[in-house]
């Protein structure tokens, strides 16, 4: 046996974490069982101590030793793929995975863009996106799920959200932030609203009207205390997490909704047209920003992401 601890190793261990078992483990890793097992038992007789607690009825539990392997293994794993894009760069190549997380507004915007360039310009790059609130976001982030992540600036800094308190989300401080874009919330309403074909609307306006949310948080937040302070937090009749639905709502004319985005959709999946009309009143810019971990460092691939990002905001 090797006296050195390699790559697949690691990788081996992190897919058991990851999974929860040494079964599904091999199955994602496209291995055999026995094949994880060996690496594992190779892997802990290197370091010297037990990493896993392996039991047919919990399946694989890592030992608190296992628990800071894995956290050091998804940063070598995160290292060496670098490794191997800094070489692709110095011969004008860029080529493997790309994981880039959305938040759920913005991903109607996110995805065509990276899509359309990666493929024309890099196909051998293999996009994957995500999309998710910002608190799943940051976690996803933190553990090396996600290259890089698109959000609101102001979902990294909300106090009370669950964005800094939740359990392997990252502080503000460990992120490297780039700015993408200035966007503003608009108020969306049915074509056929009389406030539809208008250049801007003041919130007042909406008096009387029912409303639906976008209640995911920290934009419930935000959106909650911007709605209070003008007098409208009463006319919020509905709540979803879902963005199409609140779409599909506002189409059939049923409620006017608040949100913040780029693209924002000129129907809603049901087919109905809407109008997204600008808000009068002073309200802070909200910028969209792409976040990733210091530690980790940006690839020529995340680069050249935030790159186009930021010219399809232009």
């Amino acid at each position: 046996m090797s006296r050195e601890v390699t790559l697949r190793q690691l990788e081996y261990l992190v897919a058991v974490a990851d999974h929860g078992s040494l079964a599904a483990a091999a199955h994602a890793s496209h291995v055999s069982t026995a094949g994880i097992a060996s690496a594992l038992n190779d892997l802990e007789h290197l370091v010297d101590t037990p990493l896993t607690i392996r039991t047919r009825s919990k399946g694989v539990v890592l030992t608190a030793a296992g628990r800071v392997a894995v956290e050091k293994a998804r940063k070598l794993l995160k290292h060496s793929r670098h490794f191997v894009e800094s070489v692709d760069q110095e011969v004008g190549r860029m080529r493997g995975d790309l994981r880039v997380g959305s938040f759920t507004t913005l991903s109607p915007w996110v995805f065509p863009l990276l899509l359309e360039h990666f493929s024309t310009s890099f196909p051998d790059v293999a996009l994957n996106v995500t999309e998710g609130g910002s608190p799943q976001l940051l976690e996803r982030l933190a553990v090396g799920e996600c290259d890089m992540i698109v959000l609101f600036a102001a979902h990294l800094w909300t106090h009370g959200s669950g964005v800094r308190s939740a359990g392997t989300a990252p502080d503000p401080e460990e992120l490297t932030v780039r700015m993408l874009h200035q966007a503003r919330p608009k108020v969306i309403v049915s074509a056929a609203h009389p406030l539809a074909r208008r250049d801007v609307v003041h919130l007042e306006e909406l008096r009387g009207q029912p409303g639906i949310l976008l209640d995911v948080n920290p934009v419930r937040e935000i959106l909650t205390g911007v709605l209070a302070r003008v007098g409208l937090a009463q006319n919020i009749r509905w709540s979803t997490p879902s963005v199409n639905v609140v779409r599909n709502v506002v189409g059939r004319g049923l409620a006017w909704s608040i949100l913040v985005g780029m693209g924002l959709a000129d129907y809603s999946p049901e087919g109905r047209p809407l109008a997204a009309v600008p808000i009068a009143d002073p309200l802070p810019d909200n910028g969209i920003v792409a976040a990733t971990m210091k530690n980790i460092g940006e690839t020529p691939k995340v680069v050249e992401a935030i790159r186009v990002l930021r010219d399809g905001a232009a």
